[in-house]
């Protein structure tokens, strides 16, 4: 088993990325989804990533299937599956934390949402899936109402 590359030694895990998560905001979901994943399956089935608002995912190499001499070395290239389990994440998680006060103003919206915008450009070619996350102040009675924004803008 020595002979192998060590990302075939284990089995893959899914990765995630924290997009815009401050370290302590990273740190408790972190630990809020591993403790979830070892109660439902006994183990940790995702490895996490905290990346800035400016995420920048290496665009998708097509086409090489098309190259006259093109050849199948093996059933996994080495690099493809390295850049899988460490590079670019299956999910994009992007955060955004609005507890200090009770109402966002209109320039965090508009900030929010070209954040949004931008990471939805980025993980539209790769085909990765976003998640928003919100923290909202202690006091909202209407979580919805408050995030209505971010929740109307189109795909893509």
């Amino acid at each position: 088993m020595d002979e192998y590359p060590r990302e075939v030694r284990a089995p893959p895990l899914l990765l995630t990325a924290f997009v815009g998560a401050s370290p302590d905001l990273s740190a408790k979901l972190t630990e809020s989804l591993h403790e979830t994943a070892i109660a439902a399956c006994g183990q940790k089935r995702v490895k996490y990533l905290t990346l800035d608002y400016d995420i920048r995912l290496p665009p998708t190499k097509r086409g090489g299937k098309e190259v006259q001499g093109y050849r199948v070395g093996g059933l996994l290239k080495r690099r493809w599956l390295e850049k899988v389990c460490t590079v670019v994440p299956a999910v994009l998680v992007v955060c955004f934390d609005w507890s200090s006060s009770p109402q966002a103003s209109q320039q965090d919206e508009a900030q929010a949402i070209a954040r949004l915008q931008h990471a939805r450009r980025q993980a539209k070619d790769r085909e990765v899936r976003i998640v928003l996350f919100v923290v909202l102040h202690a006091s909202i009675s209407d979580p919805d109402s408050q995030c209505s924004a971010l929740r109307q803008q189109p795909e893509g």
